[in-house]
């Protein structure tokens, strides 16, 4: 099996599908948190601990800080001082040992999802373009997805469409008159 090099929006169906997990979890919380606060954002960890389901007696051992530590050591977060953490907004694809790791259901699912692609180039690039069109109206990333997957554009289409599509406009966005 080939690993695609390319890397998944945490607010992503794929991300939902194949790493859910309280990790997970908290990423999409704080990714949430971080769109909502300009790329910053101060935090309440009990309350996020609340929100999520999770205990949190302020130590190393709470199950917050167990997700926390689990999204420094898989690369998806990292500290950046004492009370700082900096938070992917994208994670990695699962690495061979990862899939060969996961349940035989879920390594069925994401192998389907990884060969589910589609050889007419005219349907990608269609569905690059209805995803371009629907960020362009002010629609979320993972909106974006959900509404291509509607259409039934395939997953694995759906989000090489959105992340192409969110990409165009982030770099057509820092070019505009408007952001000078």
């Amino acid at each position: 099996m080939r690993l695609k090099p390319l890397s998944h929006a945490l607010k992503s169906a794929w991300v939902r599908q194949q790493k859910c997990c309280t990790t997970t979890l908290l990423l999409r919380h704080l990714a949430d948190t971080l769109d909502a606060g300009s790329g910053s954002a101060h935090v309440d960890l009990i309350d996020i601990a609340a929100r999520l389901g999770l205990g949190h007696r302020g130590g190393r051992n709470s199950p917050l800080s167990g997700s926390m530590q689990r999204a420094v050591r898989f690369g998806a977060a990292r500290s950046a001082g004492p009370n700082t953490l900096e938070v992917r907004h994208r994670l990695a694809p699962l690495n061979r040992a990862q899939v060969e790791r996961l349940p035989p259901a879920l390594q069925s699912r994401h192998a389907e999802w990884h060969n589910a692609t589609t050889d007419e180039p005219s349907a990608r690039w269609r569905a690059r373009r209805l995803a371009l069109s629907l960020i362009e109206c002010g629609d979320a990333f993972d909106e974006t997805e959900h509404q291509l997957t509607q259409w039934r554009v395939p997953s694995t289409v759906a989000a090489e469409a959105v992340n192409w599509a969110w990409e165009r406009h982030r770099r057509a966005a820092e070019f505009s008159p408007e952001a000078a």
